[in-house]
């Protein structure tokens, strides 16, 4: 007797089921989301899948993806250039890569943790605003 048991899957990204009759396309990358969830992890803007850009199984839109695949010394080296040596210590004890940098909790959790000064936050969240 055949059933007609049907196995949802999981998307990637928020988690709910996924039902075969509401299965999007896969991107690139071949990561399996629904079609709310693909968007750019940083700015929310809707991505298209055949050209959509992914690190780790997190879509960027073309401007964040560049900065997504930033390694721990890449932002090292960005905060020299942008004259936050100060943090440098503490970013890269922390591992903080560029998908890191670009995740949306990261200036309640990590800027909390470093124990900046006021200024120091301030132009840390005005400079990586403009990424």
């Amino acid at each position: 007797m055949a059933s007609n048991h049907v196995i949802a899957k999981r998307c990637r990204r928020c988690g709910k089921l996924i039902f075969p009759e509401n299965l999007q396309k896969r991107c690139s990358a071949s990561i399996l989301l629904k079609q709310h969830a693909f968007a750019c992890a940083t700015c929310s803007v809707v991505l298209d899948y055949n050209v959509a850009e992914v690190v780790e199984n997190v879509p960027f839109c073309n401007k964040h993806y560049s900065v997504a695949r930033w390694s721990v010394e890449d932002v090292t080296e960005w905060l020299q250039q942008v004259g936050l040596e100060i943090l440098e210590d503490r970013f890269r004890d922390s591992r903080i890569d560029g998908k890191k940098l670009l995740g949306k909790g990261f200036n309640e959790i990590y800027l909390k943790h470093f124990q900046l000064s006021s200024m120091d936050r301030k132009e840390f969240q005005k400079q990586r605003a403009k990424l």
